[in-house]
């Protein structure tokens, strides 16, 4: 009898402790998967900017399309994506959903702003007054795209687009005059090191949303 009392006792007392320790484990399994989202996001970004960065410098170097083609064909292609798919719409979170077109989309955004920023810097008699020009009209493009804020969806959604083709314009030309004035390997700790504390800042002002990109 009191070995039946013992099993009887463990068998209702165990799922209980199950229950109890899932209780425990689930909110920080809550916390942990948005952060691992949030950090498989910025992994692909960093893959798809580097992709970006080989298709352009291909296109130029080897393929000898030459900036204008590339760059009207680019375009092109980014004013189909955004007219005739939902990449220009933001989702339920107001920011477009991290599907196969929206990272097609990114890839495409930031070929066309590698293109931009090499070709408008070349575009002058010097390399230096170029990139100085490019970086101003990146910024001016920037500026623009953040006075599109608040305004009706899918002019908010085709900002963004733009926004991530001024981004990625404006770092390239900003990494080029960072490599010239520092060196590769000093511009590329101090522009991760830049990245990491941005990150940091944003998410704690703000709490991870799945299912959209940040």
């Amino acid at each position: 009898m009191a070995g039946w009392t013992n099993q009887g006792q463990t068998g209702r007392t165990e799922p209980t402790r199950r229950r109890r320790s899932c209780a425990q484990v689930r909110p920080l399994v809550d916390r942990l998967s948005p952060r691992g989202g949030e950090a498989l996001y910025w992994t692909t970004i960093l893959v798809v900017r580097a992709a970006a960065t080989a298709i352009a410098d291909f296109s130029i170097e080897k393929a000898y399309l030459g900036f204008v083609g590339v760059g009207g064909a680019l375009a092109v292609l980014m004013a189909f994506l955004l007219i005739f798919n939902d990449v220009a719409k933001p989702s339920k979170t107001g920011r477009p959903s991290t599907n196969g077109v929206y990272w097609f989309t990114m890839l495409t955004a930031g070929t066309l702003g590698t293109i931009i920023g090499d070709g408008l810097m070349r575009a002058f008699p010097t390399p230096e007054i170029g990139v100085l020009i490019s970086v101003a009209s990146a910024t001016a493009l920037l500026a623009a795209m953040l006075g599109l804020r608040g305004k009706e969806a899918h002019a908010l959604g085709a900002s963004y687009w733009i926004a991530i083709v001024g981004v990625r314009w404006w770092g390239t030309n900003t990494g080029d005059v960072l490599g010239f004035l520092a060196g590769l390997t000093s511009s590329m700790a101090v522009t991760a090191a830049a990245m990491a504390v941005q990150l940091l800042v944003w998410q704690n002002q703000a709490e991870p949303q799945m299912g959209g990109a940040p």
